[in-house]
């Protein structure tokens, strides 16, 4: 089987051009993965029934929400008793009633770096997982969320995407419920 050249090339300056260039990465992908981020906290926001008004896109973060018992951190240090290298996830959502904590971590790698990415950043984060569990004294969860530069995401993640949806959706219904039978 022979392989175009045209098209090797062209594969090479999409990947390249899309996480590779160093010039770019500093600028595009941090703009891509800030993008990915806002419209998460965007989504979390709006699906717990907090400040979320019009679109994604003109949505303004802070670095701190709390509504009832959730708190959303974006992009906040937590601060440990012990050292934690990795002690910043880019959003953290803290269900108080719940006893849970979620890290959520975000990255765009190359395509072909999609699964490896996943494997890194539960690695990365596991210490700190495990210090807001001993801290806080809630069950923590890693979520990274990982985009390839195209669009691809991993099985895994639509999956999850789905249950952690669902999960939000019980929290804002039971906290209606909860307002309505003592207002």
């Amino acid at each position: 089987m022979r392989v175009n050249a045209g098209y090797v090339n062209s594969t090479k300056k999409l990947l390249t051009t899309t996480s590779g260039c160093p010039i770019l990465a500093k600028n595009e992908y941090l703009l891509r993965h800030d993008k990915v981020c806002t419209h998460l906290q965007y989504s979390i926001c709006k699906a717990l029934g907090t400040e979320a008004t019009g679109k994604w896109y003109t949505h303004v973060p802070k670095p701190v929400y709390e509504e009832g018992d959730i708190t959303l951190f974006r992009n906040q240090k937590v601060h440990t008793n012990r050292e934690v290298v990795a002690n910043r996830s880019d959003i953290i959502l803290k269900t108080k009633k719940e006893k849970t904590c979620t890290l959520i971590d975000v990255a765009i790698p190359a395509d072909r770096n999609v699964v490896q990415k996943k494997a890194e950043k539960k690695l990365k984060y596991k210490r700190l997982c495990t210090e807001i569990q001993r801290m806080w004294n809630l069950k923590c969860t890693i979520v990274p969320v990982i985009i390839g530069a195209t669009g691809i995401v991993t099985r895994s993640l639509r999956k999850l995407w789905k249950l952690y949806q669902e999960n939000i959706r019980q929290i804002h219904y039971k906290r209606q419920l909860y307002l309505e039978h003592h207002t």
